[in-house]
């Protein structure tokens, strides 16, 4: 009698199943008394109410918009540029901006123009340039982007070396200037991808340079 009903009792928990049990509790205990701190409780409950009855969220808009209206109702953007930035428009004055091809040539897109934004006509200047073998004008464009904005590593990294390659085309670019920009480069290639491609162009560089100390690191950098 006595085994049976021991058999037929459940398995007690384990502790991973107790501890989780327990985690579960202290987590619902604390959301609801923060949805209550939102002075909302009501209107969740009402949600979810709606939810059970109709099995479907999305018949619930009204009890969802009003739990939502409370909620956020004073919610404040502290940071300016944000809040300066949010601008709403009906559809039918809605005007995109027309980019004919060069638009970003036209001096007028340079005006009141934010830092973020001016770097990106930059480099799409000097990418224009470049593609069309103007590579003088690609050089400049690539100057300014490497020397008048702030980049992170990574941005400096693929700054630097599209300004090695175009200099490179440049046959009246000063040598001593591009292992400057090398050396720059060698610098900020701190994981292996970038370290790859400093390679190929330290080799680019030093297979345009005279005499044995740049033939010795032409051939490193195509050994490494």
């Amino acid at each position: 009698m006595s085994k049976s009903s021991q058999s037929s009792l459940p398995p007690k928990d384990t502790e991973e199943e107790e501890d989780l049990v327990e985690k579960s509790i202290k987590f619902n205990t604390c959301y609801r008394s923060r949805f209550r701190a939102t002075g909302c409780w009501e209107e969740h409950i009402a949600v979810l109410d709606c939810k059970g009855d109709t099995g479907d969220w999305r018949q619930c808009q009204s009890q969802l918009s009003v739990m939502l209206s409370d909620i956020f109702g004073e919610f404040i953007i502290d940071e300016e540029d944000v809040r300066d930035r949010v601008q709403f428009c009906k559809p039918e004055q809605y005007s995109a901006e027309i980019h004919n091809k060069g638009w970003f040539l036209n001096l007028s897109y340079s005006k009141d123009r934010k830092d973020d934004e001016e770097r990106e006509l930059t480099n799409h200047k000097a990418a224009y340039f470049y593609h069309h073998e103007q590579y003088e004008e690609a050089v400049k464009e690539y100057k300014t982007l490497l020397n008048d904005f702030k980049h992170s590593r990574t941005h400096f990294v693929a700054v630097i070396d599209s300004l090695i390659r175009c200099a490179l085309k440049v046959p009246s670019f000063p040598k001593d200037e591009i292992l400057r920009y090398l050396h720059d480069y060698e610098q900020s290639a701190l994981d292996y991808g970038d370290q790859l491609q400093y390679l190929n162009a330290a080799k680019e560089v030093f297979s345009k340079i005279p005499g044995e100390e740049a033939q010795g690191k032409f051939i490193d950098a195509v050994c490494l």
